[in-house]
């Protein structure tokens, strides 16, 4: 019974962990999906290390090869 317990709180700890880690990768403009696996992995070291990751400049849309735009 106690060996069960620990495994469903250890889950939960790690999926609480992964979801804190989402809300620090999207205001840092990082891969959400792989910050998750971070927390959700590494638990609270997770979220220290997403917390002490830079934030990553916003890239703006990629031109399409071969064309100049609206003015020609």
């Amino acid at each position: 019974m106690a060996s069960s317990t620990f495994y469903i709180v250890a889950m939960v700890v790690g999926v609480v962990c992964g979801l804190g880690c989402v809300a620090l990768a999207r205001s840092k403009n990082r891969n959400a999906v792989g910050f998750f696996c971070l927390g959700l992995l590494l638990g609270v070291i997770g979220l220290i290390i997403a917390l002490f990751i830079p934030t990553r400049e916003a890239v703006p849309p990629a031109q399409t090869a071969g064309t100049q735009g609206p003015s020609g």
